[in-house]
């Protein structure tokens, strides 16, 4: 959505452990922007998986009523995010200070 600066794709093949997922297409702008310069080490990225929305999840028929949260006016959205944790493991391996703690263990 334009106002938090999320892009969400959303079909039948989009599951979290079988229940209904939003993937993050791109992130743009709005208030989205604003938390990730304000939280640089959990920022929201694409291809990071919206598994809630104001605390709404469950089965794949969940993720209708999940976008039609995001399309609702309301002053807050409260969601919960996954990220593959092979996009973890890259960030690790990339991550010099990350790396050098690893040697030292």
């Amino acid at each position: 959505t334009k106002r938090l600066g999320l892009e969400l794709g959303f079909d039948d093949a989009t599951s979290y452990r079988g229940g209904a997922a939003l993937l993050v297409t791109h992130v743009r702008g709005g208030v989205v922007d604003q938390w990730n310069q304000e939280h640089p080490s959990e920022q929201v990225r694409v291809g990071d998986v919206v598994v809630e929305v104001n605390g709404i999840r469950g089965d794949n028929d969940a993720g209708e009523h999940m976008m039609k949260q995001f399309k609702e006016e309301s002053e807050q959205i409260e969601l919960r995010l996954h990220r593959k944790v092979s996009d973890v493991l890259l960030e690790v391996l990339r991550d010099d200070d990350m790396q050098e703690a690893i040697q030292h263990e």
